[in-house]
């Protein structure tokens, strides 16, 4: 009978010895890998940790319990046979505090809160270090800075743009950060954190985006997440957000919109988006699909509004996966719509000139923007995103 108990309790601590030795590994990797040493090879983080000013989710075992259900990491029980970038994700999931190497604290207010204007829409746009032509265009189109009239020559609004950008250990001298910093100081519009530009990192932007925007930029009535390789019909979008706020006076502040999607699962195949069925189990929770369509920093964002018991409002204005077939070729299919997804510097450039510059064709006048219809169903993905 001794012997049965003791065998009991070895089984039942090894769950236990198991955990402390990730743990230990974890801060081991968290410290060795901290800024003040070198910065520039921390791995790639995705912390799903939500923002300060969040409820922080429960912790569990070999990381966090994600939502509802089974949906839980345990990735202590099959970390060997884990993808590179899945290992890394791992081992860095607690790490989020990066330097900001290039900041814009006067961006919004020229350094007085409370007597400049709070800036209408701000507009924050995920870029990677290389896509100077992309934010360039962006810049001269849909992105311009100040005051932006409406579409129906309305009041419009005051518009701040800027560009969240990473550094790369792999830049030769630092020449493409130098590059950038000068950029930045031309431009007045570039946030520059010290970790790698990768796949992974999207959450980490949006997490110290969001800590960066809680101190510099807290006035803006709407922010616009998006990545550099979408068109925005900006001065529509303003005439809407306006609408709006003209229909839920003082109803606004928890207010999210864009293309809503629902019952999107895991990658379970070989992929760069593939999460492994002992990280995350089951279906991910609603999420608003913001371009680029990486799977984990948009369910990461609806993990926080299912914390927070708010529902993303479905727009059929925002097309993330893009027109259907010969929908596009439609003489007014552009200006039905507020952004549409994967577009080329010289298609933005062609359609600016094309919706916002050109007179539109007489049967386009009273083009209106798409609007949700009762019996219309919500987008519905799943796999590769």
């Amino acid at each position: 009978m001794a012997l049965k108990r003791r065998f009991v309790l070895v089984c039942c601590c090894l769950p236990c010895l198991a955990l402390a030795l990730f743990i230990y590994v974890t801060l081991a990797v968290c410290l060795s890998m901290s800024p003040a040493y070198n910065s520039h090879l921390v791995p790639v983080s995705r912390s799903l940790l939500l923002p300060d000013h969040f409820s922080p989710l429960p912790r569990e075992a070999a990381g966090l319990r994600l939502g509802r259900g089974d949906r839980r990491p345990s990735a202590a029980a099959d970390f060997a046979d884990l993808p590179d970038q899945m290992r890394a994700f791992t081992l860095s999931m607690a790490c989020r505090d990066f330097p900001l190497i290039l900041d814009q604290p006067q961006l919004c207010d020229g350094g007085l809160q409370d007597q400049a204007e709070a800036p209408f829409l701000l507009l924050a746009i995920k870029s990677h270090q290389m896509n100077f032509e992309r934010r360039h265009v962006i810049r001269r189109t849909w992105g311009q800075d100040g005051v932006v009239k409406g579409q129906r020559g309305q009041r419009g609004g005051l518009v701040r743009r800027v560009f969240l950008v990473a550094a790369d250990d792999e830049m030769e001298n630092g020449i493409r950060n130098r590059l950038l910093e000068l950029e930045g100081a031309t431009y007045g519009d570039i946030l520059l954190w010290d970790f790698r530009d990768t796949l992974f990192n999207l959450t980490l932007k949006n997490v110290l985006f969001w800590k960066w925007f809680s101190e510099r930029c807290h006035r803006a009535h709407f922010v616009f997440s998006a990545d550099d390789d979408v068109f925005v019909r900006t001065p529509a979008l303003i005439d809407h957000l306006q609408e709006e706020e003209e229909r839920r006076p003082g109803k606004m502040s928890d207010f999210i919109m864009g293309n809503v999607i629902r019952f999107a699962a895991p990658v379970r195949w070989i992929s760069e988006f593939f999460v492994p069925e002992s990280f995350y189990k089951g279906l991910y929770p609603v999420y608003l699909a913001r371009v680029h369509l990486y799977p984990i920093d948009c369910v990461y964002l609806g993990m926080c509004l299912e914390r927070l018991g708010v529902v993303p409002r479905h727009s059929p204005a925002f097309l993330t996966f893009d027109f259907h077939e010969s929908e596009e070729q439609s003489t007014c299919a552009y200006r039905t719509i507020l952004l549409v997804h994967r577009r080329t510097p010289v298609q933005v450039l062609q359609l600016w000139d094309q919706v916002q510059v050109q007179a539109p064709p007489l049967d386009c006048i009273n083009a209106s923007i798409r609007v949700e219809l009762l019996n219309d169903p919500e987008p519905t993905q799943t796999g590769d995103l």
